[in-house]
């Protein structure tokens, strides 16, 4: 038992592909989010190692043994996450142990840890039946993971049984459940040991965009998809669509091909795209705005509040956010907001004038840089005569003045949210760009 990896793999073994296994039947009942695997692809891809396949088994040894042996059969390495620990159903060393030909023995180090811990926080091992003494039983050629969030180390054993469909040349990494353990785990040891067995590394570009369905941007990139290397994919978000850009490289690579590909995205899909950052449309808002010291006041009727509240969800944003008022009543814009009588009666309150005038008017009562106002009919019935989905977003300042109309679908909720982004990117596209 050591912490030379040599000793337990020729250095010149690659690492290529890997396998995740989450271990526990909390997690199979939906008691626990399966956070692990999701940090362990992540960090895998960045890593550049492929991971084609993920399993989730419960707490038993038949399952279990199914599931490394499917595993085994094509990873370079297999993780195991969870399954560690003092109690029965923790099995997951066992059974990868007794499957791979590894002799469990005693580590004295982690003897000696676990005493210490033992010790410290008044734990009283009466007749040494404590089954924490469990977690030290180790692989006798393995590496071991240290574990400075909890008790039970994490190990990296080579596979010793030839008779598996890999045939003995893969290697089994296993870490402990809880996602603290985890994350520390990994990125503080078993990050290293990968990156010394791998070759290659994926780089990562994420450009957002707004008002561009999922299907006009694939056609539009249909030719530099999954296919190729760099690789481009989309993914739909919240009222958004994520453009990723990979490229998988030699470490000693430079990043060209990649930076070109960005180019070719930006080029097909133009104005669309709002950042190339991974800042969502709402932060890249608000940093313009800090960025230039300019601030927002808001009049709201169909939203009702909506789009003040999300530039008020991030940390920082009074100095940005003046104020707002909820103008859901017509009598509130003329009485509050200082609406004439006259235009609403004359256009209605749904309209390209009232619209205006809320935005001028905000600006004014809050001397803020830009007034933003959203009117519409949100539905679920007509109103002034006016369709379910007619949103009038107007923003002004002190330069100029815009004013569009919009025609949403969707449910009431799903009209309010079109109508808050549609008027943070205005803002964004036709001020805090020029």
């Amino acid at each position: 038992m050591n912490n030379d990896n040599e000793l337990l793999v020729d250095k010149d073994f690659k690492i290529e592909t890997a396998e995740i296994i989450t271990v526990g039947t909390e997690i199979l009942l939906g008691q626990v989010l399966n956070s692990n695997a999701q940090y362990l692809a992540r960090k895998l891809s960045n890593l550049g190692i492929n991971c084609y396949f993920q399993q989730s088994v419960g707490d038993n040894e038949i399952r279990l043994i199914e599931t490394l042996k499917l595993a085994l059969s094509r990873a370079d390495l297999v993780i195991i996450t969870g399954g560690l620990g003092p109690t029965a159903d923790d099995i997951s060393l066992e059974v990868a142990s007794k499957l791979t030909n590894n002799k469990l023995v005693i580590s004295e180090s982690e003897l000696e840890k676990l005493n210490y811990y033992l010790e410290i926080n008044g734990i009283i091992d009466i007749d040494n039946k404590n089954l924490n003494y469990k977690q030290v039983y180790l692989p006798e050629e393995s590496i071991i993971l240290p574990n400075d969030k909890g008790t039970a180390p994490g190990v990296i054993m080579k596979n010793k049984n030839a008779d598996l469909a890999a045939g003995a040349n893969n290697l089994i990494m296993l870490l402990p459940g809880p996602p603290k353990e985890n994350t520390f785990m990994f990125e503080n040891y078993a990050e290293k040991f990968i990156k010394e067995h791998s070759e290659y590394e994926i780089e990562n570009v994420y450009l957002r965009a707004f008002g561009l369905s999922e299907s006009v941007a694939f056609l539009a990139l249909e030719d530099i998809s999954t296919t190729q290397n760099p690789s481009v994919a989309t993914y739909v978000f919240p009222d958004e669509l994520v453009i990723r850009v990979s490229y998988k490289h030699k470490r000693t690579s430079d990043l060209q091909k990649l930076y070109d590909t960005v180019k070719i995205v930006e080029s097909r899909l133009g104005n669309y795209i709002f950042s190339k950052d991974s800042y969502n449309l709402i932060e890249t808002v608000f940093n313009k705005l800090m960025e230039n010291k300019q601030t927002i006041a808001f009049a709201e009727s169909c939203t009702a509040g909506l789009a003040s509240s999300k530039i008020a969800d991030i940390s920082g944003a009074s100095e940005v956010l003046l104020g707002g008022m909820v103008t859901y009543n017509n009598d509130i814009k003329v009485r509050m907001l200082g609406i004439p009588e006259s235009l609403i009666a004359e256009h209605g309150a749904v309209s390209n004038e009232a619209a205006l005038a809320m935005s001028t008017n905000a600006r004014l009562r809050f001397n803020s840089d830009f007034g933003i106002a959203i009117t519409g009919n949100a539905g679920p019935n007509p109103s002034e005569g006016k369709e379910v989905g007619l949103v009038y977003i107007a923003i002004s300042s002190r330069r100029k003045d815009i004013v569009e109309e919009f025609k949403f679908t969707g449910d009431r909720q799903k009209i309010r949210n079109k109508a808050c982004q549609s008027a943070y990117y205005l803002l964004l596209k036709s001020f805090l760009e020029d």
